[in-house]
């Protein structure tokens, strides 16, 4: 057994005298409890087990009664020791399976000024930690939270939360650990994986497990494969619409996490959530808004840097400090007295001032580079005099140190055998966590458990003691890529090449848990045909656990790799079957507006060029219909939406003719062709053309589409009835069966459809529905929309500043979003509303530039004859009125909307021509004017502009 002096508080642990000493003085122990006492010490902070106790105390073979032996041997060391089973200051108990000495522990330096590879105890972070406290305190009595500790590498995030783990075990509550994870090609979900893994593996009875996953199960089974294998009876998960199957995966998740809660106040831990894929983060924020009414602590941590900060995880914190879901807890480097504890307690004496100032300028207070800057200099002679005391005159500086920390773990590997940084190589190249057996079949260093022992020792990594299997980790990732960055380019190829190897051979019945961690390494290694291979298979199974961020992600590396193959027809074919698979899921996460999707669209349009294929040609002018549509650049989008109806006619298929008809109708919406629109519904009702029942999302969406936008044109062309009706009836059935996107979709237009009538009220209503959905399930696009929408309501009912910063504020987010089909319509009721405001002159400036766009973009558009109007509108509201500039505008509008054949827009405009004529010796016009279009309405009297156009021509007629 190794040598040494232990010290913890006022005790001293000699195992060269073989003594328990307090004060100085000896303490009883007998040699039972004082073996175990020092094997506790020798591993402090980590799990030792029954199994290991009684084989390290009392010796392979021997028959005894391990509980109580084992028991009695605790409670005379907690006597020794003054310690107490409910609040342990040294000896924790892990029930079920162990103890941990959790005592802040150190070796004297006078005993050769040796160095210990044991973690140093807690220091500088009180402040930090009674916020952690009171959150699990609040937690345990069913008032559950969100806490997220934030700060640089190294600062001491992930050591607060183990203390909050030890703090958590000892009260007998659950822990449930997961961490992100840095690679290029991670699993989406993976610490929710992680998660499941290790609350399957604490290896409870079968039938409680099956009983705990209830009714989940197979939702469940879509993160964690392996529960399919344990329980083979599973059902498969519902065939749903991807936004639904999300949903759906995400409840599942949060109902299960309840039950285990209720069953025990639980500890969930997210690490470094800096490299959180945006599904990880969406299912974390979805739990936080149910997590409140539960005995449910969870902890995550990310780096603040601004590197780190990805917009994803911006999104995440932005949306939790929102909702007041969140406390944070930022960490920054320790101040000098707290370094100076650290290196007291790192050397068993205290430090003069100029080395903990030498110290405090090198590390800044991180905690992680105190450690390490301390442990190189020791084990380089440079740290203390000859009578082990602090070398005074200490100038790191001058000693040849190195600045950065990398530099310093470099040294400490060098110290260590050549076999042994040959496994740490290896183990580099598998990642931060590393299974022993994989580490075994990759062809590691000769007496792989020996060299694993040194690094272990060395306190480079350690073993997990949360897993059945042998598993580890490096103590920190710098330590991992500074073991990395020693290795040449090639051999870190062959290293990846041997770990994807041996993960096959290790798991061959279990390589769909394994898709990302393949696709990685074979990439690395240089075997293109695999990477790809296991890129697309990831991606699909990023695709079914809803999480299409991820899903672009894997298929725009496995394009980026078969580019580089030759050029042949059968790879142009499966460049373009990723290209699609690419534009599809880009669609979904980043909007079909974004320039992401367009770009992908353009190369998959060249490829089925270049391979003369017309079937994917179809689908390819349709998502470029759809990309210009959303960007509002109407003229290009219909260019498109014809060459896709020539296709499909040349196809001769009705399918494909009924999918190109329904967009034709709906692009003639939008560039305010609502007569034609009308007519296109009418002929493919009496062709036979209309869009069979939908089978996928993407049909779903369209068909919805073209019942709101044909309900919406009804409104436009007059019959208000009518629409308003139709919309009504798309909500109801939304409510009955649908898929979550579209539901956001019908609720907006809906509101749409209210705002036609003057229904503001109505209108705000359905807008918030829209609003609430959209964000509960990351529609970003459509909860800006509503948010416009709701702005306008506001407007409409007086509230016009608040209307106004709404409508702004959605608009800057539609523009991140790349959707500017809506630009028209918003621009020009924020116009109006700046003038109402007594701003006429910048809601003329805003009508001005929506004109100007419009032209721009070639001239038509279904909001151009009321951006016309409002512009005479603002005229009018000048300090010196423009009235002959202001009825031109009002007349261009008139005549705009007769041009399109919408009976409203040409109501508004009459009724606005109508005012400006009423005081003049031009009223009788002005009433025959608006008699004629008033007396054309069949049905709306009860809306806002009919009910107005009656009570002035009353007014007149009086």
């Amino acid at each position: 057994m190794p040598t040494g002096l232990f010290r913890f508080e006022n005790f001293e642990l000699d195992r060269g005298t073989y003594q328990l000493r307090r004060d100085g003085r000896a303490v009883h122990l007998e040699r039972i409890p004082l073996d175990l006492l020092f094997l506790l010490a020798e591993k402090r902070n980590q799990l030792v087990t029954r199994e290991e106790i009684v084989e390290r105390i009392w010796g392979k073979g021997v028959f005894l009664d391990s509980a109580n032996s084992i028991n009695a041997a605790v409670r005379k060391i907690r006597r020794a020791l003054g310690d107490d089973a409910d609040a342990p200051r040294f000896i924790a108990t892990v029930p079920v399976k162990g103890y941990r000495f959790i005592a802040p522990l150190r070796e004297s330096a006078a005993a050769g000024a040796q160095v210990h590879s044991l973690r140093p105890s807690f220091v500088g972070r009180e402040r930090e930690m009674a916020q952690l406290r009171e959150g699990f305190i609040r937690a345990g009595s069913g008032r559950g939270g969100i806490l997220l500790l934030s700060g640089e590498p190294g600062i001491g995030k992930t050591r607060l939360t183990e203390e909050l783990i030890e703090l958590a075990r000892a009260r007998g509550h659950g822990v449930l650990i997961g961490s992100c994870t840095e690679q290029d090609q991670s699993v989406p979900f993976l610490p929710f994986v992680e998660i499941l893994e290790g609350w399957v593996d604490r290896g409870r009875n079968p039938s409680d497990l099956r009983e705990l996953l209830g009714e989940d199960a197979s939702e469940l089974a879509r993160l964690l494969p392996k529960l399919a294998r344990l329980f083979p009876g599973l059902a498969p998960p519902q065939e749903l619409p991807p936004a639904q199957a999300r949903r759906q995966l995400f409840n599942s998740f949060c109902d299960f996490t309840a039950r285990l809660a209720r069953e025990s106040p639980t500890l969930l831990i997210f690490e470094d959530l800096h490299w959180g894929d945006d599904s990880t983060l969406a299912l974390l924020g979805h739990l936080a808004h149910r997590l409140t009414a539960l005995p449910l602590l969870v902890v995550g941590t990310y780096r603040d840097l601004e590197i780190n900060l990805t917009p994803g995880l911006a999104r995440f914190l932005e949306d939790l400090r929102r909702g007041h879901l969140v406390a944070g807890v930022p960490l920054k480097g320790l101040p000098s007295d707290a370094v100076a504890e650290l290196l007291e307690n790192l050397s068993g004496q205290p430090p003069p001032s100029t080395v903990v100032n030498e110290f405090c300028a090198e590390t800044k207070g991180n905690p992680f580079f105190v450690e390490e800057l301390f442990q190189h200099l020791a084990e380089e002679g440079r740290l203390y005099d000859a009578a082990g005391g602090f070398r005074s005159e200490l100038k790191i500086a001058e000693l040849d140190v190195p600045h950065g920390v990398r530099l310093v773990v470099g040294r400490r590997l060098a110290r260590l055998n050549d076999a042994t940084q040959r496994t740490l190589r290896t183990a580099a190249a598998i990642g931060r966590v590393f299974a022993f057996e994989v580490l075994a079949a990759s062809g590691g260093a000769d007496r792989l458990l020996e060299s694993v022992e040194e690094a272990e020792r060395a306190g480079l990594i350690y073993s997990r003691a949360d897993s059945l299997t042998a598993r580890f980790e490096f103590s920190h990732e710098l330590i991992r890529q500074a073991v990395l960055s020693g290795i040449s380019s090639a051999r870190r190829a062959q290293l990846h090449l041997e770990v994807a190897d041996a993960i096959e051979r290790v798991y061959p019945e279990l390589l769909d848990d394994h898709y990302s961690e393949l696709a990685h390494h074979y990439r690395l290694g240089g075997n293109v045909a695999k990477a790809i291979d296991y890129l697309e298979r990831a991606a699909d199974q990023a695709n079914q656990r809803s999480a299409p961020s991820e899903a672009a992600t894997q298929f725009g590396t496995a394009l980026g790799l078969i580019r580089e193959l030759p050029a042949t027809r059968d790879r142009y074919q499966r460049e373009l079957a990723l290209e699609l698979a690419l534009n599809l899921a880009l669609g979904r996460s980043k909007g079909v507006g974004s320039d992401e999707a367009g770009e992908s669209l353009v190369r998959a349009r060249e490829l089925c060029e270049r391979l003369a294929d017309q079937t994917p040609m179809l689908y390819v002018y349709q998502e470029l219909w759809d990309s210009y549509m959303q960007r509002g650049e109407f003229g290009i989008a219909g260019e498109y939406a014809q060459r896709g109806l020539e296709v499909a006619e040349n196809r001769r298929d009705p399918n494909m003719i009924a999918s190109a008809q329904a967009i034709l109708r709906v692009n003639s919406f939008w560039n305010g062709h609502f007569l034609e629109a009308y007519d296109r519904l009418n002929n493919a009702e009496v062709a036979g053309y209309t869009i069979r029942a939908p089978k996928e999302s993407r049909e779903l969406e369209l068909l919805g589409a073209e019942y709101t936008i044909h309900a919406l044109n009804d409104g436009f062309l007059g019959y208000l009835d009518r629409c308003r009706n139709a919309l009504s009836e798309i909500v109801l059935h939304m409510r009955r069966d649908s898929d979550i996107h579209f539901a956001a979709f019908a609720w907006t237009h809906h509101a749409w459809g209210h705002l036609l009538a003057g229904e503001g009220s109505l209108a705000r209503s359905s807008a918030e529905q829209a609003i609430a959905l959209s964000r509960e399930h990351g529609f970003e696009e459509r909860a800006a929309i509503g948010k416009c929408i709701r702005g306008i309501a506001l407007t409409d009912q007086g509230l016009l500043e608040d209307g106004i910063r709404e409508i702004e504020e959605g608009l800057a987010a539609l523009r991140v979003a790349f959707c500017g089909c809506f630009d028209s319509w918003f621009c020009t009721a924020l116009a109006l509303a700046q003038g109402k405001a007594g701003r006429p002159q910048e809601g003329l400036a805003t009508v001005d530039r929506v004109l100007e766009v419009v032209k721009r973009r070639g001239g038509d558009n279904f909001y151009m004859a009321e951006a016309h109007r409002i512009r005479g509108e603002l005229l009018l509201m000048q300090d010196t009125p423009k009235r002959a500039e202001g009825e031109e505008a009002i007349r261009a509008a008139i005549n705009i909307s007769r041009t399109q054949q919408s009976r409203l827009l040409e109501l508004r405009a009459t009724i606005s021509l109508f005012r400006l004529l009423a005081g003049t010796s031009r009223r009788r016009e002005a009433r025959v004017l608006l008699a004629e279009i008033y007396n054309w309405f069949t049905e709306g009297f009860d809306t806002a502009d009919l009910k107005e156009a009656k009570a002035l021509l009353a007014e007149l007629a009086v």
